[in-house]
């Protein structure tokens, strides 16, 4: 994808998203990794373009339809830790420089 593609929806984002779904069951923000843009647009991308929310939620599907019952909870409990430790270091980023702010003032 060249850079002045980056952050442009294309056709070929529903197939790519349900792929890396059903494949990986990535999340929003791996998603957003994939196509080198910010998680926000993504939700921005499911609320606009239905297809794309459509695809991704049948590549998850298909994830969970394919992988064992235990494997699938084991997987999913990860993503979830992933999400909550994410929040966590987003949380502690944003004391920190509040931190730093008030030292400075």
């Amino acid at each position: 994808m060249s850079q002045n593609e980056k952050g442009r929806y294309t056709t070929s984002h529903p197939d790519i998203a349900r792929q890396a779904c059903s494949m990986f069951n990535c999340i929003d923000p791996e998603i957003a990794r994939l196509f080198g843009i910010d998680r926000r647009t993504i939700t921005r991308w499911k609320v606009k373009y239905p297809e794309f929310a459509q695809a991704l939620q049948i590549g998850r599907n298909d994830f969970i339809l394919r992988t064992p019952p235990r494997t699938a909870r084991q997987i999913l409990n990860e993503q979830r830790s992933r999400k909550a430790l994410s929040l966590k270091n987003r949380t502690l980023k944003r004391k920190l420089k509040n931190a730093q702010k008030t030292q400075t003032a």
